[in-house]
């Protein structure tokens, strides 16, 4: 995910398995992209469902849990992907800790879990590494988290509990996605560029993880805020 209140990006971060091996050397992605197909054939998805975003997680309202990046690198992100794909409505450049998902009970006992959860952690700081794709799997091109993405991981398996418990579809994988395409071939496109544009960024990779807010999909790819919550008990005490 991916702002203020009442944004209307696309689903939150699709997943998908990493093919730039075709053209570079290998990267960590690709070990990731390997377990994510084998997950795929072991899910018996075969052609019926072959991609992260083609069928849906689960019937009714879904919510995820994002961290907004509103630092010059978001701006980048959300300048790139007006350019590479203009007919998409506006996303806010974020961060997804928990990918879209059903709630077991209430938006108001989730938000309540969540905050819990959250206070327990200590805000953190993570960094972008090269741009890759998701291709096959999902025409979709990201930056991956070059550093502290074991920390995402494990923020993720903390807030994945109670009632926005959810066993992933694929594995998560942490990453800023830059835009989604109609096809490869326009995927391809947007990567080489994206990867040309990203070289020659000068600012900050660097993206300070203190808070995350909690969305909730009210449309088709139409998300609206629900609630922030700060990481660490004394950054929310002084937010207070």
């Amino acid at each position: 995910m991916v702002g203020a209140i009442g944004f209307e990006p696309t689903t939150p971060c699709a997943q998908g398995r990493c093919a730039t091996r075709l053209r570079y050397a290998p990267t960590v992605c690709e070990k990731a992209s390997s377990i994510i197909a084998d997950h795929v054939r072991w899910r018996g998805w075969g052609e019926r469902c072959p991609r992260y975003n083609s069928c849906p997680i689960m019937s009714g309202s879904r919510y995820a849990l994002v961290a907004y990046v509103r630092n010059p690198v978001g701006e980048f992100v959300e300048k790139l992907r007006r350019e590479l794909h203009p007919e998409l409505p506006h996303m806010a450049a974020h961060l997804t800790l928990l990918p879209p998902r059903r709630l077991e009970g209430s938006e108001s006992t989730a938000v309540q879990a969540l905050e819990e959860t959250c206070r327990d952690l200590e805000p953190f700081e993570v960094t972008l590494g090269e741009v890759e794709t998701f291709i096959p799997v999902t025409p979709t091109v990201f930056i991956r988290v070059a550093h502290a993405a074991v920390r995402m991981q494990e923020v993720h398996d903390r807030l994945n509990r109670d009632g926005v418990c959810c066993t992933e579809e694929l594995p998560y994988i942490p990453h800023l996605t830059i835009a989604k395409m109609n096809t490869e071939e326009q995927a391809w496109k947007a990567f080489e560029m994206a990867r040309r544009r990203w070289a020659k960024y000068t600012g900050s990779r660097h993206i300070a993880l203190e808070e995350l807010t909690f969305v909730r999909e009210n449309e088709t790819n139409k998300w609206v805020d629900l609630g922030a919550m700060t990481l660490g008990r004394k950054m929310a005490a002084r937010r207070k």
